[in-house]
């Protein structure tokens, strides 16, 4: 990727860490980097002015995600765009498709960006894994009867193998997050915790025993946010059931991103290819310089599938081998 285009990725990343609250140490990261180049003030200054239009042209996030990226490409020609419906704007974030054409003559070695999770995978001693967000730190203290983990600062996501009779706990300080076995994401940063559970369901406790739970069952699709006092106890809690689109935005640390910018089909394939077990094929070779634009989840070949078929003449065929055939629709 061209060092324009790195830099272009690098401050879509910053902005969208602001959007959702900087740290103390990414903040000196950000003015850090903000002064290695005059380069990098030109394309944070863009994309700041492009995430205001898409906030003033209302809070879809498609919306806000396109304009972000019609505005990284501005010295180009603009192309058209097609945004994703809202049940799958959490999945991607905008899409494009042009008609098939020739190939160019001479075509890049790679015609798409990886942006990389913001995170390290960290798999523990009884399956569990772990996404830790760059600067977060935690220890894990496991016994015969429990397995606790103590996050001593940052953001992670824990996907919690199940282990019957010895229960997983999560330590936050005053608060402790109980699970037998599901999939949840922590944020702890001075004054506040927030807790948002993706599969299965947790209990939160407070660090006193014999006190009944804080919180006696948070269920998949809930969020806790508790407030803490100057005292470090927990000051009050706010249950909330966030959207689609506000989950993937508070996970998108842990995720990676294909970016994609005028890229044929024949490269997006292969870009999925390299990352998941799933299997596309291009069955027709005049599908291959179908052009896509857009910014998709590493992992999400279903979902990609299915919105190439909603805004393209592709149409997806899932074979017993397991892979899936790419076919003109008509």
């Amino acid at each position: 990727m061209a060092a324009e285009d790195e830099i272009a990725d690098a401050a879509a990343l910053w902005v969208a860490r602001i959007d959702r609250g900087l740290s103390a140490a990414e903040q000196r990261g950000l003015e850090a980097w903000l002064g290695e180049d005059p380069r990098h003030w030109e394309q944070f200054a863009a994309m700041v002015g492009a995430w205001s239009a898409a906030d003033r042209a209302g809070e879809s996030p498609e919306l806000r995600q396109l304009a972000l990226a019609s505005r990284r490409r501005s010295a180009r020609p603009r192309w058209p765009w097609i945004a994703a419906g809202a049940a799958a704007a959490a999945l991607m974030l905008g899409f494009w498709a042009a008609r098939p054409r020739p190939a160019p003559a001479a075509a890049p070695s790679l015609s798409y960006g990886v942006v990389p999770a913001d995170a390290r995978t960290l798999t523990l001693a009884d399956g569990s894994v772990v996404q830790l967000r760059t600067g977060g730190s935690l220890r894990a203290d496991f016994t015969a009867g429990e397995r606790r983990v103590v996050l001593e600062r940052g953001e992670a996501s824990f996907a919690v193998a199940r282990s019957r009779g010895r229960p997983f706990v999560v330590s936050l300080g005053p608060v402790a997050v109980r699970d037998v076995g599901t999939v949840f994401e922590v944020r702890r940063v001075p004054g506040t915790i927030e807790i948002l559970v993706t599969e299965g369901r947790v209990q939160i406790e407070g660090g006193e025993a014999g006190r009944p739970p804080l919180v006696p069952r948070l269920e998949a699709g809930g969020r806790a946010v508790l407030r803490l006092g100057a005292d470090g106890r927990v000051a009050g809690v706010a249950l909330d059931a966030p959207s689609a689109a506000e989950v993937d935005r508070a996970l998108a640390w842990s995720r990676t991103w294909l970016v994609f910018d005028r890229t044929p089909l024949a490269d997006a394939v292969d870009a999925f290819n390299r990352r998941n077990p799933e299997r596309l094929t291009i069955g027709d070779p005049a599908l291959r310089h179908l052009l896509l634009a857009g910014r998709f989840r590493a992992d999400n070949v279903a979902t990609f599938v299915r919105l190439l078929g909603e805004t393209s003449d592709v149409k997806s065929e899932w074979r017993p081998d397991g892979t899936i055939a790419l076919q003109p629709a008509r």
